[in-house]
């Protein structure tokens, strides 16, 4: 019969395992064939013939273990069995640190002892393993050649006791509350210092990243930035709502770029009922400055620029922005800019966008002098997260929340896409008009 290997997945304990072997000579026997049956649990130690001689000399009793064995072999009977046990104290394959092994022998009269089956046990995944596996229909079949050839004939079989139906529902019942029991271990684990945003709010986590300034007036460059919150935006730590890259020096290279890679994380959030007082969602601004520092500590603006934050849209997005700024009037005023700087030319950073609150109700910008100047390129992450957008918020007013926050939100993008379609369409018409002009 084809010998195969079976895994079987356990609940029970493996204390609880019984395997019986009967063993028996069909074949070469003579008048008195061999017949024996024997009963293991697990780890149980039963001694074949050649152990029994062995631990039976104390001599050969060196360890504690084989100490141990030869007072159990001293007790023994005169007859020997054919079926006996290697145990993982005996180290027949070597110890595994994970699994407990068991291997049942027999004793044929051969040079070496037969290997019936190897029972090894899992127990980190109660999993049971069986080479070969448990006696279906037909038994296994040895074939011992020598000056007669011997067959015999074995089983395997599970005689593990059953414990009574009731007493089989209760232990699943239990079982299966250690499972959910574990399960809810797990989950508070994995959750363990994640902090959810409030039912009624939406919150934006924003990975900002300065990556290089380029083709400014002057050297020794710094970059400030500002971020502006529109009514209804809040942010935990306003600290971090503004800052500063270090001062950077041009790169020898053709677009003599001066690089930052300067990261900062910013985490805002949106009360979600105010979303019926606004047709569109409000989203902020970030403003940037960059400035120069001379060797005699003078500085100046080299250029402003700013770019709505994609705070409707969650994804990765790279800006070149371009920057501008007050171009100095007259001889005094130029000198005034190369000799001691001009870091005190605008009010506020907010100054080259629509201020939040223009004075007397209106903005004049009229005669104010301005040009471009260098880029600052900058990467945004964004990342969203409501519990809107859960699974788990399945009632039929989060239902509504969740399709009403996301129409704002996919109405907002919309309207920027629409905004950005404008402004390119504005920047080559300037371009071709300047393009006729040259001709």
């Amino acid at each position: 019969m084809h010998k195969s290997t079976a895994i079987y997945r356990s609940p029970d304990e493996i204390i609880n395992l019984k395997i019986r072997i009967r063993i028996r000579e069909v074949g070469g026997g003579g008048d008195d064939p061999l017949e024996e049956i024997q009963t293991f649990r697990w780890q149980q130690k039963i001694f074949g013939q050649f152990e029994r001689g062995f631990y039976l000399d104390r001599k050969n009793c060196a360890t504690e273990l084989e100490r141990k064995y030869h007072a159990e072999v001293a007790k023994l009977s005169e007859k020997s069995n054919v079926v006996f046990s290697y145990v993982n104290d005996d180290g027949y394959e070597g110890v595994d640190d994970n699994c407990g092994k068991m291997h049942l022998m027999a004793d044929l009269g051969d040079s070496q002892a037969t290997n019936l089956c190897t029972v090894t046990y899992d127990p980190a995944r109660k999993v049971l393993t069986m080479r070969p596996d448990f006696t279906q229909s037909e038994p296994y079949r040895i074939h011992i050649e020598g000056d007669v050839k011997r067959i015999f004939q074995y089983r395997i079989d599970d005689v593990s006791e059953k414990i009574p139906f009731d007493a089989q529902l209760k232990e699943n019942e239990i079982l299966d509350r250690i499972n959910l029991h574990q399960q809810k271990l797990k989950l508070d684990k994995g959750h363990a210092g994640f902090e959810l945003p409030g039912k009624n709010k939406l919150d934006v986590c924003l990975y900002l990243e300065i990556l290089a300034a380029r083709n400014f007036e002057n050297d020794n460059v710094y970059v400030q930035y500002f971020i502006d919150l529109p009514a209804h935006w809040s942010c935990k730590n306003s600290d971090a709502l503004k800052g500063c890259t270090q001062t950077s020096i041009r790169a020898n290279s053709e677009d003599g770029a001066a690089h930052f890679g300067l990261p900062f994380e910013i985490c805002l959030e949106y009360d979600v009922q105010r979303m019926d007082e606004e047709e569109i969602l409000k989203s902020p601004y970030v403003y940037f400055e960059a400035v120069s520092k001379d060797s005699w500590d003078h500085f100046r603006t080299e250029g402003l620029a700013y770019t709505i934050l994609p705070v409707t849209q969650a994804g990765v997005y790279s800006y070149e922005l371009r920057c501008l700024r007050i171009c100095p009037e007259g001889i005094a005023c130029n000198l005034r800019r190369f000799f001691i700087g001009d870091f005190s030319n605008y009010d506020h950073i907010t100054w080259a966008s629509l201020p939040r609150e223009p004075r007397e109700g209106r903005m004049n910008r009229y005669g104010v002098l301005s040009v471009g100047t260098g880029e600052i390129s900058v990467r945004v992450s964004v990342l969203q997260q409501s519990q809107a957008f859960s699974e788990d918020f399945a009632s039929e007013n989060g239902n509504r929340q969740r399709k009403f926050l996301l129409d704002k939100l996919n109405t907002s993008v919309l309207i920027k896409s629409i905004e950005q379609v404008v402004a390119a369409f504005k920047v080559a018409k300037r371009k071709m008009v300047e393009a006729r002009k040259n001709v």
